[in-house]
This record gives C-alpha cells, sequence and structure tokens, in this order.
C-alpha cells in the first residue's frame, strides 16, 4: 500500500517541486553550473572574432576549441574520483576556483597563445562542473524529480543560445571582449557561495572507481595529436600526426580488451551492434557540425558586415532549433518510427551543409540562416533518439558505460572536429591575417568558404547510410 501510495505521488510531481522541500537553491545551484558552462559555449564563440582582430591569432583559433573540450574530457572522467576523495562541495569549490583561474589567464591574455592556456583550464573546471551537476542531480533528485530536473538543464541549453550573444555582445560593449572571459569571477564565486548553502556535504559511498590510466592516456593522446593536425599544410607531418594517433588508438583500445575497469560499451567496434553504430552517427555528426560552424560567426560579421551580438544571435540558430526539433518528436514512442526520425536527421543535416555552401557562394543571407536553421532540425529529430538507441539496448554495467562515454564522446568529436575546421581552412588559403578582421575577407569568404562546406558535405555522405543498418525492429539488449 505504501509503495503504491509512494509511486501515486511520485505521478504528481511538477516543476514547481524542485522548488519545495528545501530544494531551491540546490536547483538553483545545478542550473548556474549548466547555464555558465552553456552560455561561456556561445558567448566565447561569439567574441572569438574580436579577439582574433585585436591580438591575432587566426591560426590558431581552433585551438581555444579544441583544448576546451579535451581538458573537459579529462576533468569529466575524473570527477567521479574527485567527489569521492573530497566530497561534492568541496569538488564544486576546486571546479569554481579554476574557473576563476582559468578566465583570469583568458581575460588578460596578452596574445592568443595564452588565451588557449586559459580556455584548457576553463575546459577542465567545466568539465568538472558539468558532471557534478549531473551526479548531484542523480543523489538529490529521485523518480520524476530527476525527470523533471532533465527537462529543466534543457531548457537551460535553449536559453544559452539567446543569452550568450547577447552577453557577449554586452560585455564587449562595456569591457571589450575580455569581460567575457572575466565575468566568470563573479560566476564562480556565485557557484562557490551556492554550493556552500545548497550541495551536501558528502562523499560517495565505497571506493571510487579509478579510470584505467592505460587505456585513458593513449586515448587522450591521439585527440591531442589529431588536434595538431590543424596546423600544418604540408601533408608529411600530418600523415605522420595520423599514424601516431592511430597507434596510441591501438594500444589504448588493446588495453581496453585486457582491462578489469573497462571504460567502453561491449561491441563498441561491432558494426551490427546498434550501440556501435549509433556512437558512430554521434561521433561522425558532432565532429563535422563542430568543423562547419567553428568560423561561422566570423563568416557572418566579414560576408555580411553584421554587428557582433546579432552575428552571435544568428549562428545561435543550430543550438535554438536542436530544442525545437527535439520537442517537435519527443512524443515518438515507437522504434520504428524513432528509427525514421532519425534518418530524416541525418539528411537534414546533409542537406543543410550543401545549402551553406550555396548561401556562402551567392552571399545570401536568408539562404544561411535557412540552413542554419535546417541544421539544428535536424540535429534535434536525430539526436533525441540516436542518444538513446546508444544507451537503451544494453543493461546493466554496459549501460553506464554506454552513458557515460557519451560526454567524453561528444567532447572528443568537438576537440577534432575545431582542428579539422583549422586544417581545411588553412589548405584552402581561407585565413588571412592581413584581412582588417584578421581573420577573413568578404571575398576570400565567398571564394573559399564555400569550398570548405562542399568538402564537409562529402564528408558527411558516407553517414547517410549508417542509420539504414540500424535493426528495422528493437534489437535485444546486451548484457
Amino acid at each position: 500500500m505504501t509503495d503504491q501510495s509512494d509511486d501515486a505521488n511520485a505521478e504528481k510531481t511538477s516543476f514547481a517541486d524542485l522548488l519545495k522541500e528545501g530544494r531551491a537553491l540546490l536547483t538553483l545551484t545545478l542550473v548556474i553550473a549548466i547555464g555558465s558552462h552553456a552560455i561561456n559555449i556561445f558567448a566565447v564563440r561569439t567574441v572569438l572574432p574580436t579577439i582574433v582582430a585585436d591580438i591575432g591569432g587566426a591560426k590558431i583559433l581552433f585551438w581555444s576549441t579544441a583544448l576546451f573540450s579535451l581538458m573537459a574530457i579529462l576533468g569529466g572522467m575524473l570527477t567521479i574520483n574527485l567527489k569521492s576523495s573530497i566530497g561534492a562541495r568541496q569538488s564544486f569549490y576546486l571546479a569554481a576556483i579554476l574557473l576563476v583561474i582559468g578566465s583570469g589567464i583568458g581575460g588578460f591574455a596578452p596574445i592568443f597563445e595564452v588565451i588557449i592556456i586559459g580556455r584548457g583550464i576553463q575546459g577542465f573546471a567545466e568539465g568538472i562542473l558539468v558532471s557534478l551537476a549531473y551526479m548531484v542531480l542523480a543523489d538529490s533528485y529521485k523518480g520524476n524529480l530527476m525527470t523533471r530536473m532533465i527537462g529543466i538543464l534543457a531548457i537551460v541549453w535553449a536559453l544559452a543560445a539567446a543569452i550568450g550573444p547577447m552577453a557577449a555582445g554586452i560585455l564587449e560593449h562595456f569591457f571589450t571582449w575580455r569581460g567575457t572571459f572575466l565575468v566568470n569571477f563573479v560566476i564562480g564565486l556565485v557557484i562557490a557561495v551556492q554550493a556552500f548553502f545548497a550541495v551536501p556535504d558528502t562523499k560517495r559511498l565505497g571506493a571510487a572507481t579509478k579510470p584505467d590510466m592505460r587505456v585513458l592516456l593513449p586515448l587522450i593522446l591521439a585527440i591531442t595529436i589529431l588536434c595538431f593536425i590543424g596546423q600544418f599544410t604540408d601533408p608529411l607531418p600530418i600523415a605522420a600526426l595520423l599514424i601516431a594517433a592511430a597507434g596510441l588508438v591501438f594500444i589504448g583500445l588493446r588495453a581496453e580488451r585486457h582491462s578489469k575497469r573497462r571504460m567502453l560499451p561491449l561491441r563498441l567496434f561491432d558494426p551490427r551492434s546498434p550501440v556501435a553504430i549509433a556512437y558512430m552517427v554521434t561521433l561522425l555528426v558532432n565532429v563535422l557540425n563542430t568543423a562547419n560552424a567553428l568560423y561561422n560567426v566570423a563568416f557572418v560579421q566579414t560576408l555580411w558586415n553584421i554587428d557582433l551580438t546579432l552575428a552571435g544571435y544568428m549562428t545561435a540558430l543550430p543550438a535554438a532549433f536542436w530544442t525545437v526539433g527535439s520537442w517537435s518528436v519527443s512524443g515518438v514512442s515507437t522504434y520504428p518510427a524513432q528509427r525514421r526520425w532519425i534518418i530524416i536527421g541525418i539528411y537534414a543535416i546533409w542537406l543543410s551543409v550543401a545549402l551553406s555552401a550555396i548561401a556562402l557562394k551567392l552571399a545570401s543571407l536568408p539562404l544561411f540562416l535557412l540552413s542554419l536553421t535546417l541544421l539544428g532540425l535536424g540535429l534535434g529529430w536525430q539526436n533525441i533518439f540516436i542518444e538513446k538507441i546508444a544507451v537503451q539496448f544494453v543493461r546493466g554495467r554496459e549501460r553506464d558505460r554506454a552513458a557515460a562515454m557519451l560526454p567524453p564522446m561528444d567532447n572528443a568529436a568537438s576537440a577534432f572536429g575545431a582542428a579539422l575546421a583549422g586544417l581545411v581552412a588553412l589548405n584552402i588559403a581561407l585565413i588571412n591575417p592581413d584581412a582588417p578582421n584578421g581573420l577573413f575577407t568578404a571575398d576570400g569568404v565567398q571564394s573559399s568558404a564555400p569550398l570548405m562546406s562542399v568538402l564537409f558535405f562529402v564528408l558527411h555522405t558516407p553517414m547517410l547510410g549508417l542509420p539504414h543498418i540500424l535493426p528495422k525492429t528493437p534489437p535485444r539488449k546486451i548484457t
């Protein structure tokens, strides 16, 4: 009788319950932790062209995203041990301190190389913050409250797409681009104060399972090496880096096979496994989406002479319509229908890249905005289901591994995608450090940027076949 009553009460939970029973401040803390991460992504992306125009760094711009993503992987994967060692509250303190340090380094940077260092520390801090937020969420919000809180955090990401560019524009106007970094002094302080009052000072029970460094270190080194390809035009060093990265991946995966502390899902490289297909789609989409979007703010500013804030809003359209796309199909409940939406989403992404190439060549702003809208819808239509497949058809420890590896996979893809964009931009002579903005000229964007989009369109094409490999009926679960 009690169980039934509890279930009934659980069904009646509402968003207002997130603010009851002493949860209000904790809810706000998690919202700020995730929100600051999301807003930072959009804000820094918006001001990057302004930074380059001020202190240079066009040829290494991609490293600001690549190193941030790399360090976020490391921070996220070490968080479980950090929380087990010093507790959630102290972990929030540490992340807030690192966020302030990284932001200070970036905010006072005299050259772009220092910006990159600051972004790396920021990435490590925010990797901890995001992982902590979801760990505390799992500990403190049970049943339908957890579902409600996850829904709130999804809304936070959508709002960040609007707030980020606006915040960047306001801060840049009053404090120059450095304000985009230095505002994190306030955010870090707020997170620390809220953690003091809201986050339980408890450690996770039991000993933490430490990541196997024989697996983790080679894989992170491989991703780091891949990022360096963005700095070369000579095929020989590029080939050498690719070979070195492949060797490290082989070493890491070989160690994974024999490890007692496995990190990767079973059958991750089995082409018949829906988990493997889901991971491959997620990886390719994120790599190519990051690569195609890295210079969008600068393209819009340069080609159509649009101010910083408006350019930031325009290039945030994919994030906004990602949410729209996800909501529009959230009621689809059958596996065959979900599979169809994955296919539709992948094709929409593919077509959006072709549209962007045409738009840049014709210098058509409406067509470019249409391409960004279609991209966002495609991402929303497929992502909500492809990530579900990555974890739905596995169980037990395999489900934990599949779910835990999705954020690091996203960050790894973002890091490599940024490097890929840098590589292509250098090799098609898109970047012109002598341009007024230190990046591109309008003629250069109109002549060379479409080539970049065409290349990414071609690279997207093999991905079209992957969703068709997914079983047409729900596959059995893997233990």
